[in-house]
């Protein structure tokens, strides 16, 4: 299977940095968000660049009740800062 070998990180750091480099978009930062429950997901947030940004509670319609959302966020200025790791 695909599970723990960096795939996630690596393809979301890739078409982030992309996004924010070669779309011609007007934006600053993209923004991901996982449920608590699935901390897997912050990780590879993480491991791509992404910075925790804060915890809310939100409604999840799969699980049609109110869960802690966590946000992160992948900010153009840690391009340029060359904080983002190599993939």
């Amino acid at each position: 299977a695909f599970w723990n070998k960096g795939y996630m990180a690596e393809a979301l750091c890739a078409s982030s940095e992309w996004m924010l480099t070669s779309c011609n978009l007007e934006i600053n930062q993209i923004v991901g968000t996982n449920d608590i429950d699935n901390p897997g997901s912050g990780r590879a947030m993480e491991k791509a660049g992404y910075s925790f940004w804060k915890e809310e509670v939100k409604f999840s319609l799969s699980k049609k009740e109110e869960v802690v959302t966590r946000f992160y966020r992948f900010d153009r200025s840690a391009l340029s800062l060359g904080k983002i790791k190599e993939h």
